[in-house]
């Protein structure tokens, strides 16, 4: 087999998934017009791929000549949320984030009034911020905190700020030594947690912190992906602060 072969079949399986990956949460089906629309694919090209899909129990046609997706996929959910850790997503993305700032850098969740830290990694730098795993922080102060508030429905004016900007710059709130910068983490449905780059204050000057926010939105959005949620204004804000288009997706290898 050719590598000019090769290419060409991996291009027919992207090009495939492209097609349920059009659906989004709520919608029961969608016509050929809608799914040509999403994908940029042609309507022969969808029509071709979609029979192999509907073969496979990934697609089913509907007598209107619409398509909904098939019992494969809620399969293939069950096994995956049977074998899901969070963990094997999120402790790639904080490494990644750390190697790349040189900072902490740590995955918080919110547990009713309070926040926990849920991973951690730790800077290689001597002087670092230090908190444990399970440690319970208030919600109200610090980046995290003020990440998982607002994407929990607060309603104060930081809040506000907040689901605005997609991130947080904390100088000092919990720890006047220590400064951090925060973005949300969702999945298919809901928020799962805050992602935060944390170090001491003076290592946190105002180009240190924008550089930061860059990587917190980066990890941000490929950690989003990874978990199966949608990151497109997240990426939207970090396309604005880069000037320039964001291809943000895959691991963190």
């Amino acid at each position: 087999m050719t590598s000019d072969t090769t290419r060409r079949k991996v291009a027919a399986v992207d090009r495939a998934l492209l097609i349920p990956a059009a659906f989004k949460r709520g919608e029961a089906s969608l016509s050929l017009a809608e799914l040509a629309k999403r994908t940029k694919l042609h309507k022969s090209t969808i029509l071709r791929l979609a029979a192999s899909l509907e073969d496979a129990g990934y697609l089913v046609r509907l007598e209107d000549g619409r398509w909904r997706l098939g019992s494969t996929l809620s399969r293939l959910g069950a096994l995956y949320q049977a074998a899901f850790n969070l963990g094997d997503y999120v402790e790639p993305a904080l490494q990644w984030a750390a190697d790349r700032s040189g900072e902490s850098t740590a995955f918080y969740v919110k547990d009713d009034n309070v926040r926990v830290c849920l991973y951690r990694v730790e800077s290689a730098q001597s002087v670092r911020h230090h908190i444990m795993v399970g440690e319970h922080l208030p919600l109200n102060i610090g980046g995290p905190g003020r990440v998982l508030t607002a994407f929990t429905g607060g309603t104060d004016p930081t809040s506000d700020e907040v689901r605005e900007r997609y991130y947080y710059v904390s100088r000092g709130e919990r720890d006047p030594s220590a400064y951090g910068v925060s973005v949300p983490v969702f999945d298919l449905r809901n928020l799962v947690g805050a992602l935060g780059i944390i170090g001491p204050a003076p290592r946190f000057t105002e180009e240190a912190i924008d550089n930061y926010i860059d990587l917190a939105l980066e990890a941000g959005i490929r950690l989003t992906g990874q978990l199966g949620g949608r990151a497109d204004e997240m990426r939207r804000v970090l396309e604005a602060r880069r000037g320039q288009p964001v291809i943000a997706s895959g691991g963190f290898a």
